[in-house]
């Protein structure tokens, strides 16, 4: 009730569950990228204007969103829980990211895959998760396919193939877990900077990154460039530290955990390369 009541807009794509995770062409919203937002970190506001639409197991509506916006990062490895939860990804990098999200425990397959659909340069997408769902995400960079649409990754690489939940990608990972918290973590690697807006009243906002320079020689990934796009686990890679972070966390093991509930609510996470 509460989402109906909020005036501000995102544009997303629409990935409801079930949905077939193609952009809708038809309407011309959904090419335009998300609006610059301005936040406050003392006062814990956000204010930006666009459209977001939430689809909730295959019907498609659109719903005001407050202006009034907050942003948590956690450390470890699971994603999401909640009634009606609708996750944004917006790419704010120069270059095509490539998701992959994994459920947990009992949970399902979001569009029956967990190699979502790439997502070009300050664009979005969105996916609407059913209540209870929990697992893991993360980002892909520098990808190619192969002729059965296998992924093969700079960064982000499961040996050329699609991933599994037992891999371990060199790549930042984020998790939501069914009790309200969200983790953002560095301890299978790091080759982006997460930042997490929960757009729900009285959750926090952060983001965290880490200075991919500071990666020793033997751990880090390389571009075709010869450029620093990642860096390998683990202890003695590269950490978060309090001048990288917008709120505490366990820094040693470059971890952040803010909890929130996040029953109704919708979390953009923004995407940002530092190559």
């Amino acid at each position: 009730e509460d989402l109906k009541k909020r005036q501000d807009f995102l544009p997303v794509w629409q990935h409801g569950w079930g949905g077939n995770g193609e952009q809708n062409k038809k309407d011309p919203k959904m090419k335009k990228a998300a609006p610059p937002f301005s936040y406050d970190h003392k006062s814990g506001s956000c204010k930006e204007k666009g459209e977001i639409f939430q689809m909730a197991f295959g019907e498609r509506r659109s719903l005001p969103v407050q202006s009034l916006v907050v942003l948590f990062l956690v450390g470890g490895m699971p994603v999401f829980a909640s009634a009606s939860f609708t996750l944004v990804h917006y790419n704010n990098c120069p270059i095509p990211i490539f998701p992959s999200l994994f459920p947990t425990g009992s949970s399902m397959k979001i569009d029956n895959s967990m190699s979502l659909g790439a997502i070009d340069p300050s664009e979005v997408q969105n996916y609407t998760l059913p209540d209870g769902w929990a697992g893991f995400g993360f980002f892909s960079t520098g990808c190619t396919l192969d002729a059965l649409a296998a992924r093969n990754c700079t960064t982000g690489n499961c040996e050329g193939r699609g991933c599994t939940a037992e891999d371990s990608p060199v790549a930042t990972t984020y998790i939501i877990s069914d009790d309200g918290s969200i983790t953002i973590s560095a301890g299978r690697g790091y080759n982006l900077e997460l930042e997490i807006m929960p757009m729900c009243v009285g959750c926090t906002s952060a983001s965290c990154k880490a200075q991919l320079e500071s990666c020793p020689n033997d751990l880090r990934l390389l571009n075709s460039s010869g450029a620093v796009v990642g860096c390998k686990p683990p202890g003695r890679g590269l950490h978060f530290s309090e001048s990288q972070c917008t709120i505490p966390g366990d820094y040693g093991i470059s971890t952040v955990r803010i909890t929130c509930p996040l029953k109704n609510c919708i979390t953009k996470i923004t995407v940002s390369c530092q190559h």
